[in-house]
């Protein structure tokens, strides 16, 4: 038997349903596994703060919605590469 491509179990992953969390709903359901070169940095500038909130956030490959996943779903290494990544731009 020969091998033709092997997924990396390395690399973090979570499975996640698109719902449009965060943005305004209407995800299409599927059902998805979102891996940490998924998941990119949303922010709200607060008017009434002079705070940002950041958000963890992936676009469904089907619908092209995007869905926000709950903080505490996201270990703090992927939390601090998907900053990062944010920061490089």
């Amino acid at each position: 038997m020969k091998v033709l491509k092997r997924e990396n179990t390395n690399t973090w992953g979570t499975v996640q349903i698109c719902t449009g969390y965060g943005n305004g709903g209407n995800g299409c359901g599927a059902l998805l596994l979102v891996r940490e070169e998924d998941i990119f940095a949303t922010f709200l500038d607060d008017i009434r703060t002079p705070e940002t909130k950041f958000f963890y956030t992936f676009k469904c490959p089907i619908c092209g919605r995007l869905t926000d996943i709950l903080e505490d779903e996201i270990p703090d290494k992927v939390k601090k590469s998907v900053m990062k990544r944010l920061g490089n731009r």
